[in-house]
């Protein structure tokens, strides 16, 4: 397993390369532009090889980095998305077998949708509306129809909005529900083992995370709240004790901690567990560093300038935390292999310095040295996919104050080429791909933050992208999550509406 982590300080992202024990290889720093913010990781290409994008805030863009199959990148190819990306999502929203992502604008409360052509390259964006500040975005199908959606958390309208995917890279009009006060992040799962994905969201400015559980057609019932830490801003699921339930973990930015929360099955936890991290953790990734088939936990931390490794060792405790160094201001992180070794990677998406740092990881866990790409303008989130058809996994960044969105293509050894950059909404944080149109090729989505509104970028074939598709949601999305939410079989989308406390559900109605 390795890490990818962004540093939001600077213009880079750090990888990881682990030895397969839970240990890291030295880092490897990519720039990526001003301020990354976020990333995800997925084959853009279809060369078989991971590649990344990356959110870029401060030049609101993503940058895609495409993959050389070694764990290197190739130079960023930038894409423009919304006002200030904050996070980002990959699928295929059009059923192309192509990667798409799916852009948070946190500045105009948009979703960017970036439609991949399957060969490294990115459609325009297309923005779709969400609530106020948009600030996580996640796809899933929430819907049941075999369509990813979106549901983007919208931090100062206390909602997140779900945007039902149409299955041709296209978006219902978004659907909101309420959450705790300020949705920071979501994850979706099946809590409650009733067959439809249910929603987890974390409440920044009330210390709590907010249970969604699903229901046929896409809509969710009335939510339910369990305590965590001091301003959560991160969340991931997962089964941490084995026993076929899943989970959740959440970063507490103000205490420097990670709460775990053991599930019962049954849409109910038990009162979290807190383990200390670094400074400021601003994200949790839950995956296997080394190769135990206990799942561990990867932090970014923010002030720290580095990642923390929780090892899990499958009863509900982790344990043994190792450190890592990576660019300024580390704020999102992903796993993925980028180099065929069957090791996991980290690419880390570092904010203040604008880039993102790949690690490759070892057979015994740890990580060897790490590449550094750029990226664009504060880069807030990322996610991966094949965007180009050539089975190397790309990149496509959220940049949240250039208001686009970056690809990187790519290479079969693990690198990744130059960005390119695609315009979506205002402020972009969050990003998330999926086959929107049935296509067979992945196509973008952005939530863009101040505009209030979700951009879908559909893939056009050939890895370029179409102009974006713009949805209104609630206020301040900032997150998202894709799913088949009302069984069509189509992809759907959800967005996480910070300042309108609040979720919306865009029902994907395309033919």
């Amino acid at each position: 397993m390795d890490v990818v982590v962004v540093n939001y300080g600077e213009t880079t992202v750090s990888i990881f390369l682990g030895h397969g024990d839970g240990t890291l290889g030295d880092s490897m720093l990519y720039e990526c532009g001003p301020n990354p913010y976020s990333l995800a990781s997925g084959d853009f290409n279809n060369d078989t090889n991971m590649d990344l994008i990356v959110v870029i805030s401060g030049d609101n863009t993503v940058s895609l980095l495409i993959g050389n199959g070694d764990g290197t990148f190739q130079a960023p190819r930038k894409y423009p998305v919304g006002s200030s990306p904050e996070a980002v999502t990959v699928n295929d929203f059009n059923n192309d077998n192509k990667l798409d992502i799916a852009v948070a604008n946190y500045l105009e409360g948009t979703v960017s949708v970036l439609l991949g052509n399957g060969d490294g390259t990115l459609q325009l964006q297309t923005k779709y509306g969400t609530g106020t500040t948009p600030i996580s975005v996640i796809s899933g199908d929430f819907s049941n129809d075999n369509i990813p959606d979106l549901v983007v958390s919208n931090q100062f309208e206390s909602s997140v909005s779900v945007l039902i995917g149409c299955g041709n890279g296209t978006f219902q009009k978004q659907v909101k529900y309420a959450t705790g006060s300020g949705p920071r992040s979501a994850v979706s799962g099946d809590f409650n083992h009733d067959q439809q994905l249910d929603l987890a969201v974390v409440n920044y400015f009330e210390f709590t995370v907010t249970i969604l559980l699903g229901r046929f057609g896409g809509t969710f019932y009335t939510r339910t709240q369990f305590k965590a830490g001091a301003k959560p801003s991160s969340v991931t699921s997962g089964d941490f004790n084995n026993d076929n339930k899943l989970d959740v973990a959440v970063a507490n930015q103000d205490d420097n901690s990670i709460s775990l929360l053991l599930g019962n099955g049954n849409g109910m936890f038990k009162d979290q567990i807190k383990y200390a991290t670094g400074k400021s953790p601003s994200c949790v990734i839950s995956c296997d560093i080394n190769n135990d088939n206990n799942l561990d936990l990867v932090v970014t931390n923010f002030e720290n300038s580095s990642i923390a490794i929780l090892l899990g060792n499958g009863n509900g405790i982790l344990w043994n935390q190792m450190n890592y160094t990576v660019g300024s201001n580390p704020i999102f992180a992903i796993c993925n292999d980028l180099n065929g070794d069957s090791n996991l990677d980290l690419t880390v998406v570092n904010y203040g310095d604008n880039t993102i740092s790949v690690l490759l990881g070892t057979r015994n866990g740890t990580f060897i040295t790490n590449t550094t790409y750029e990226t664009g303008q504060s880069p807030a989130s990322v996610t991966l996919g094949d965007f180009n058809g050539d089975k190397n996994l790309d990149l496509v960044v959220a940049n949240s104050e250039d208001n686009t969105i970056s690809l990187f293509f790519g290479n079969a050894d693990g690198s990744f080429q130059k960005s390119i950059a695609y315009t979506v909404g205002s402020n972009p944080v969050s990003v998330i791909c999926g086959d929107f149109n049935n296509d067979q090729q992945l196509d973008i989505a952005s939530a863009n933050y101040l505009d209030d509104t979700v951009s879908v970028l559909l893939n056009n074939g050939n890895g370029t992208f179409y102009a974006p598709l713009t949805y209104l949601v609630g206020s301040s999305p900032s997150a998202m999550a894709l799913g088949d939410f009302n069984d069509d079989n189509k992809v759907d989308l959800a967005t996480v509406n910070k300042y309108s406390n609040d979720l919306t559900i865009l029902l994907n109605k395309c033919k």
